[in-house]
């Protein structure tokens, strides 16, 4: 009888670790990429949108989970958005920033445009570029999107002229500035 017990109570247990095994995990610090849930649940975040969803960039913040997801999505009247998603520790996503619809300096763009590039020492940022239809290479702009201080920065250039969104010239925001200018001397460069 308390062999049968024991017996039972064992077969409970291996079948409790195996069960648990299979539900999902809450604890991602071992998992680098994202479980078949995780991405379901992004699918289900996603509010209506009149256009098509042209690319999608995961994010790092501690260099080695995916923490994020940004969807650059392509309206039907027109232009860019980016939505930026945060995966909690439910292993659920929720809505985290979302940009307006981009100017006209960002018209002509692609999915390649959209990337993620490491600013400061170790930041993952979001980066998207575009030009002004018909006045490419005279006219385009780029924008930055920090997770950590959950704000886009952007640089226009204009015939040469150089213009910043306001919240680049604090004192704390240096090393996007530095990003930005990297990005336009480059195409600069390019032209």
């Amino acid at each position: 009888m308390t062999f049968r017990i024991v017996s039972i109570w064992l077969a409970a247990l291996l079948a409790m670790r195996t069960y648990a095994s299979l539900l999902p995990r809450v604890d991602r610090s071992e998992q680098t990429g994202l479980s078949a849930s995780e991405l379901q649940s992004l699918a289900n975040v996603l509010p209506p949108t009149s256009g098509t969803v042209q690319a999608i960039q995961f994010l790092r913040s501690d260099g080695f989970s995916i923490d994020r997801a940004a969807i650059l999505t392509e309206p039907r009247g027109g232009g860019w958005k980016i939505l930026v998603f945060h995966l909690e520790k439910n292993g659920k996503f929720e809505p985290e920033w979302k940009s307006e619809t981009l100017g006209g300096s960002f018209a002509v763009s692609s999915s390649n445009a959209f990337q993620t590039r490491t600013v400061g020492t170790a930041e993952q940022v979001l980066q998207f570029s575009g030009c002004a239809a018909h006045n490419c290479p005279d006219v385009f702009s780029v924008m930055l999107y920090s997770p950590s201080k959950k704000a886009a920065f952007t640089a226009t250039c204009i015939r040469g002229k150089l213009s910043y969104s306001p919240n680049v010239e604090l004192p704390d925001n240096r090393d996007y500035k530095d990003a930005l200018d990297e990005y336009v001397k480059q195409r600069r460069r390019e032209q």
